[in-house]
């Protein structure tokens, strides 16, 4: 392959939507630009010490979690210097820029869990790849090809068309019953939809899916197609207030004169973040002249605005917001991991890289050694802190209790209308009760705790 575009399809199967959960399956596969298999890696990674997994995600993976600890013979550390040295060696195969990480519906979930997995563990996540999202494909595809739109109406006898990887295969006919949830399978199923677009001139390898004009500057209105299905394809003005390296901010036109005539709101509720790789579509534009108002009020209080300073200092977790700890200081952090150097050696004030090195310690620890007393203590305060209501997540609210979680995966036990359901949730409150999480909830040491 050497020279040649080499494509990286990947999936996970995680304990829970939010990154303060783990990976739990994973499945990268190596095709060249004609899809023909090269190579592939996959595997299971322990469930850690410091989750527990959430029922729902359970429900829809189908991971018997007592089976998968005992499958299971990687740790998260060990999977992230694995899949690193696997991404490493095809990117180095493929020429300049034309590898392609590639995902479904990636850039909002798989991606962000890369990323905050290979960085809590010491490692870089930005390799010599291009993420490429053929959920944002579909969804330019339904815009734009009327007879891909027909088909897939026609075929899920709907005006409301899914565009999940399921639906959207069903429709194709390349999925037959329903989809596994599993990595490997949904690798597989990825690379058939990536195949069945290229053979109408769309090959995934040639997609860029931020479409916005290079020329466009802070102050610059765009139209924007609406992201979700709908037979109109309508189009709405966005304002540019700014735009930093891989990050821009914009003034949504259509809900700032929303705000605007109900007097009742903050305008700064318009203004949406749009990462570089992300969607945005190009749609046809229209008169402004309604939108003028808006627009000199969005400019007047945001244009040119640092998108830091809008959103202000974020005080959530910092594995739901792993960007926050900062990347160059990321050498150290894998150092202190491998014991190169010390924990003192990290300056006061770097509070992101002590806490995540002490989540590593947590997660690593064995029990039965001289420390037990020591690290008991510091992963009580920790699950008091993640389990206990207190913990904040970025996007609001709280992540849920172990109270919360227990009693939502007794309700889908009881609830449960299926035996294999109901088995699933039976064996999750047992993997609850007999995690060292459960222990320090119920008052006890953990097994092989040197009393």
């Amino acid at each position: 392959m050497d020279g040649a575009m080499t494509l990286i399809f990947y999936d996970f199967e995680t304990t829970e939507l939010s990154k303060l959960g783990q990976i739990l399956n994973f499945s990268f596969i190596v095709t060249d630009e004609q899809f023909s298999i090269v190579d592939e890696y996959s595997d299971l990674i322990r469930i850690e010490r410091t989750v527990l997994p959430h029922p729902s995600a359970i429900l829809t993976n189908r991971v018997d979690v007592l089976d998968h600890q005992k499958k299971a013979k990687l740790s998260e550390k060990e999977a992230v210097y694995a899949i690193a040295e696997f991404l490493s060696r095809h990117v180095e195969n493929s020429s300049d820029v034309r590898a392609c990480l590639v995902g479904y519906n990636s850039a909002k979930f798989d991606l962000p869990y890369l990323n905050t997995t290979f960085i809590r563990n010491g490692v870089n996540p930005f390799g010599r790849w291009r993420n490429v999202d053929l959920f944002y494909l579909s969804q330019k595809l339904y815009h734009r090809d009327e007879k891909l739109r027909d088909l897939l109406s026609e075929s899920q006898c709907s005006e409301k068309v899914s565009l999940s990887l399921e639906n959207l295969c069903s429709s194709f006919g390349l999925l037959k019953g329903a989809q596994s949830h599993e990595s490997r399978s949904d690798v597989l199923l990825t690379i058939k939809l990536a195949e069945f677009f290229a053979s109408r001139g769309e090959h995934v390898g040639t997609q860029y899916y931020y479409e916005v004009p290079r020329k466009m500057r802070p102050g610059d209105v765009f139209w924007r197609i609406r992201p979700w299905p709908n037979y109109d394809s309508t189009a709405t003005p966005f304002l540019l207030l700014a735009d930093e390296k891989n990050s821009t901010l914009w003034g949504d036109l259509e809900r700032a004169k929303e705000i605007m005539s109900s007097e009742k709101r903050d305008i700064g509720e318009a203004c949406r973040y749009v990462s570089k790789a992300n969607e945005m579509f190009a749609g046809l534009g229209g008169s402004l002249d309604s939108y003028s108002e808006a627009i000199e009020r969005l400019k007047e209080e945001f244009l040119n605005i640092r998108i830091s300073d809008f959103y202000g200092e974020n005080t959530c977790d910092i594995e739901d917001d792993i960007f926050r700890f900062p990347l160059r200081r990321l050498g150290d952090l894998h150092r202190l991991f491998t014991r190169e150097i010390s924990s003192s050696s990290i300056p006061e004030g770097e509070r992101e890289a002590k806490e995540l090195f002490l989540r590593h310690r947590l997660r690593e620890y064995a029990w039965g050694g001289e420390h037990d007393q020591m690290v008991w203590e510091k992963f009580e305060t920790f699950v008091k802190e993640k389990f206990g209501g207190k913990c904040l997540l970025k996007q609001g609210g709280f992540y849920p209790s172990y109270g919360d979680l227990l009693s939502d995966t007794k309700k889908q036990k009881e609830e449960a209308t299926r035996d294999e359901d109901r088995s699933l949730m039976a064996n999750l409150l047992q993997f609850y009760a007999e995690s060292d999480i459960g222990r320090v909830m119920q008052g006890k040491h953990p097994s092989g705790y040197a009393a």
